[in-house]
């Protein structure tokens, strides 16, 4: 992950906060994302990223596949 991430400019580390059941994962910001997030546990996984702001109309973008 933190290759992939890093190939766009994003800065990536690794994250974990312990306990019986720790999540782990990768935090990234920069590059093209204001922040990325994939966090793992013995449950499943999450992905959350925030971008920068872009011009345009979110409901139109959606229409044309761009959302």
């Amino acid at each position: 992950m933190q290759e992939l991430w890093g190939s766009s400019g994003i800065t990536a580390s690794d994250y974990e906060i312990g306990g019986a059941d720790p999540l782990r994962g990768v935090v990234g910001h920069g590059g093209p994302t204001w922040s990325v997030e994939f966090l793992t546990r013995s449950d499943g996984y999450t992905v959350h990223g925030v971008s920068r702001c872009a011009d345009g109309d979110y409901e139109d973008m959606l229409r044309h596949g761009e959302g």
